[in-house]
């Protein structure tokens, strides 16, 4: 009979290792592309309703629309993403996820569909080759007795829960976190050609493949770095069982998938220490900085029990960070206890991997891979991402199936009870995965605008900065102004009593203070502001933002002296060598320029002004602030030797030139260019053109006014002088 069990072998050699069993799976041939289309189908159905979603901010918008790097293929740099490494963009610094974001434009430009097909595509392919491991796996002379007939059910079990299961809608839904699954992806087939090498008559072509595919990986998301583990630990528990015989015969194998992490660790490299000097603009004066690295550490083991608990009732849940865990909120005890409990997990895991446990395998797979994003990779929400889950997730779904196949066995012995529980067991499974479907197509909605999608998450967790963050931005376009304003507030209430927490604790706590007083800045209570900035340049001296927002408060305060003096520091600091915030510390020495240039500007030394966005500008050259500035003084100054009309209206045509003659405030500035060069006529057109799109723009009265005087002015044959105060 075909589907009769094939009889053991005896290994003539006990000391060797026995191969892995070529698979003589005749008996299910038929059946494979039946469970292939069924996966297919199922994950469309699933899926089918997150093609009405769009664009969404911040990682779709800063890795997608807001990137122009993506919308050729050629030259390839831009395609990889270079040009905009260290944005803070989810595709920065993943070379490969850029480029698949290239050629998706490519051919749907900016249609969310075509990125939603692609999306759905990869994910549909990680379940393929999910399926074909687990597969393999249960084909291994190891367990070909025990599955031989059922290795297929079983794998198509495991797979079809984890493919609709709600956990996966951010990595699938959520365009931009397609670093995920198509980083998933290429770990699966890095494995996959690996286990085809290991009983392959071709395995040189298979190793090739597997390295190939680890190398795509690592382009793509920093957590492949767990791949070149994960498989000599697979040849380990499941094929070789002797570490010497597995180094013996694929040591190549792994030399080479471990070369792979040159590439994590260039692109980690390149990302944060990429030498500035273009490409700098200054958007925000005040700006929030927390680097909680202690906090993330120790609220993993939390998070980690957390995810396990949504894996067996995933609902509700939000987006991009999951309900705060409840160890995480409780005491210290509390997170204590979850911390004894991940270790005597880990300790397990060990104990049992140097048994050969197949258990132990799927818990250093759930491990390994949370591992980069658990330690020296954090995300910036300590309480967990989802899409973290989206490959550990199969781990614990093939536990628990293979946990409850083994004791249904175990109990249910007979003939009829066993083709009564195989009824029941595939009702169950019916049942489990529509269940799931249903779930995940209603999670599909919330991605559907920005409102609705982060709305959902302050239902869940109302302290969510992302969601207050996003949405205070949203209604302020919408020019709803009141819930614009509620959630910025409730945006710098979360920091304050965050911070203050922290102060409480520890008083000389790194950066709490400073952070406490860029959210007084940012509330309108420069005084308190200035005392937490002075707080913390005694515990820091060396602080470069401490020192340029307090300068920013004396300039607020009108005190023009001590500004400068608090500039000029913060531009005297060397940046420490070889940190991870050498791009901040010189966008804020920038920042710090632009703003002393304002200071002279006010004290009267317009030379110096005029000398320090020269500078600016030889650091920086396209930071339209400075050039604008600097053109401004060029063709206004009150002093006749300071004055140069053609080389301020080369400076205003630039910046004018770059923002498409959209921005009035540059536009302006060229007008009084070429004012100052004697071309009236343009001087003219151009301040008319201001004044008229100061008015679509829904500018202030005072701007409306402020260029009518310049308009008339130049129709007066006049150049306009800046007067100082």
């Amino acid at each position: 009979m075909t589907n009769s069990v094939p009889p053991a072998k005896k290994v003539k050699h006990p000391g060797r290792t026995a191969p892995v069993a070529r698979l003589n799976t005749s008996h299910e041939q038929w059946k494979i592309p039946l469970a292939a289309a069924l996966i297919i189908a199922v994950g469309i159905t699933a899926y089918l309703n997150s093609f009405q979603g769009g664009f969404l901010r911040p990682d779709d918008v800063l890795s997608i629309t807001d990137n122009p790097h993506i919308q050729r293929l050629w030259p390839l740099a831009d395609a990889i993403s270079l040009p905009i490494w260290s944005t803070g963009a989810t595709v920065a610094g993943r070379p490969v996820l850029s480029l698949s974001l290239a050629v998706n434009y490519a051919f749907s430009a900016l249609e969310p569909w075509g990125y939603h097909m692609v999306n759905l595509i990869i994910h549909i392919c990680a379940a393929l080759l999910l399926f074909g491991i687990i597969r393999r796996t249960l084909h291994t002379e190891r367990f070909q007795q025990r599955y031989w007939t059922r290795a297929l059910p079983l794998a198509l079990t495991i797979v079809l829960i984890w493919l609709v299961h709600p956990f996966q809608t951010e990595s699938v839904t959520q365009i931009a976190q397609r670093a995920e699954s198509m980083m998933s992806m290429f770990f699966l087939l890095t494995l996959y050609c690996a286990i085809r090498g290991f009983n392959s008559s071709r395995r040189g072509f298979w190793y090739s493949a597997s390295v190939l595919a680890c190398a795509l990986g690592m382009g793509t998301k920093e957590v492949m770095a767990a791949a070149p583990l994960i498989v000599p630990l697979y040849d380990y528990v499941f094929v070789s069982k002797s570490l010497k015989t597995m180094l013996r015969k694929r040591r190549g194998l792994y030399l080479s998938l471990a070369a792979t992490w040159v590439i994590v660790f260039a692109l980690a490299l390149i990302t944060h220490f990429k030498p500035a000097g273009s490409n700098i603009f200054n958007k925000n004066l005040l700006v929030l900085k927390d680097a909680d690295w202690l906090g993330f550490t120790i609220a993993q083991p939390a998070v980690v029990l957390e995810y396990i608990r949504l894996s067996f009732w995933p609902w509700p849940q939000g987006f991009q960070g999951l309900l705060t865990p409840p160890l995480l909120s409780g005491s210290t005890v509390t997170v204590t206890l979850s911390v004894v409990i991940v270790l005597a997990l880990l300790a397990l895991i060990f104990w049992g991997l140097w048994h050969h446990s197949w258990l132990a395998f799927t818990g250093a797979w759930f491990f390994l891979i949370l591992a980069p994003s658990s330690s020296f990779i954090p995300t910036l929400d300590v309480s967990g991402c989802l899409h973290r889950m989206y490959l550990p997730l199969s781990a614990v779904v093939a536990t628990v199936i293979f946990g409850a196949d083994y004791f249904l066995r175990k109990l249910f012995t007979t003939p009829l009870r066993q083709r009564i529980i195989k009824t029941l067991s595939l009702t169950l499974v019916v049942a489990v995965v529509a269940a799931l479907t249903f779930m995940t197509a209603q999670q599909n909605k919330r991605y559907r605008s920005e409102v609705t999608m982060w709305s959902g998450v302050l239902q869940h967790n109302p302290d969510n900065i992302d969601a207050h963050t996003v949405l205070s931005a949203v209604f302020s376009e919408r020019g709803n102004t009141e819930r614009a304003d509620f959630h910025s507030q409730e945006l710098l209430r979360i920091y304050k009593d965050k911070y203050e927490r922290a102060i409480q604790t520890d008083p000389n706590r790194k950066k709490a203070h400073y952070n406490l007083g860029i959210v007084f800045a940012k509330q309108g209570d420069m005084e308190r502001a200035r005392v937490e900035f002075e707080y913390e340049i005694r515990i820091n001296p060396n602080h470069v933002e401490a020192h340029y927002n307090l300068g920013n408060v004396f300039l607020e305060q009108g005190k023009l002296e001590k500004a400068a003096a608090e500039y000029e520091r913060a531009i005297s600091i060397k940046p420490e060598q070889f940190t991870d915030y050498i791009i901040d510390h010189f966008n804020t020495q920038i920042n710090a320029r632009i703003n002393l240039g304002k200071v002279l500007l006010g004290l009267g030394k317009l030379d110096q002004a005029i000398a320090n966005y020269e500078m600016v500008l030889k650091m920086a050259p396209d930071n339209t602030m400075a050039t604008n500035n600097l053109a401004w003084l060029l063709a206004t100054c009150p002093q006749d030797n300071l004055r140069n009309g053609p080389r301020a209206v080369e400076l205003a045509e630039r910046i004018c030139s770059a923002t498409n003659y959209q921005t009035p405030t540059f536009l302006n500035t060229l007008a009084a260019a070429y004012a100052e060069a004697g071309r009236f006529k343009e001087a003219v057109e151009t301040a008319d053109k201001a004044l008229t799109l100061t008015k679509s723009q829904n500018g202030s009265a005072a701007q409306i006014k402020q260029s009518r005087l310049y308009l008339e002015q130049y129709k007066a044959g006049r150049p306009f002088r800046y007067r100082l105060r």
